[in-house]
């Protein structure tokens, strides 16, 4: 049998017929604290049934980013809809079961790519699954031999000696 979820409420506010609450939690699964924020409209449904949108943010949104950008409040409010905004990246924390990683966000910047597919290869692992839904290896490279040594892209260096890698590369320059 599990513990329950014991949430600490960080802050609350009111805003646009409703509250705005943060909050954090104990995260078996990151073994760390996660944060998420809600806005429960005062006309929400008493009955316990309430319609919630979830809104997961980039990897390097928090929980106040939705908040604070989408302007949803006032839309919600009339709605009776429950928004919820959890915190997507835990910063600081290694998540070492981690065995794959789906790539829904794209990105423009080489090193937030490979710090998106580093999450999953953290500790050393011999593989992890990264499906990539936005095609980002196909506009970024990991780092590689070729890629360090500013060679070609498609050199084909496999099977070479290292004597042989030397006078092919040589050769390039």
């Amino acid at each position: 049998m599990t513990s329950p979820l014991t949430l600490e409420r960080v802050s609350e506010h009111r805003c646009f017929g409703g509250t705005v609450a943060y909050w954090r939690h104990a995260s078996a699964a990151t073994s760390c604290s996660m944060t998420f924020a809600s806005f429960v409209p005062d006309q929400a449904a008493t009955d316990g049934r309430r319609p919630v949108l979830t809104y997961l943010a980039g990897l390097t949104c928090t929980p106040e980013t939705f908040m604070t950008k989408a302007g949803a409040f006032r839309a919600a409010a009339e709605a009776g809809l429950v928004l919820i905004a959890p915190d997507t990246s835990p910063r600081g924390v290694d998540v070492p079961d981690t065995s794959a990683i789906v790539m829904l966000r794209p990105t423009m910047s080489w090193s937030l790519y490979c710090q998106m597919v580093g999450r999953g290869l953290r500790p050393v692992k011999p593989d992890c699954v990264v499906l990539d839904c936005v095609d980002m290896a196909g506009r970024h490279d990991l780092a590689s031999v070729p890629s360090i040594l500013d060679l070609p892209p498609g050199i084909d260096l496999e099977g070479m000696t290292l004597q042989e890698t030397a006078r092919a590369v040589e050769a390039i320059r």
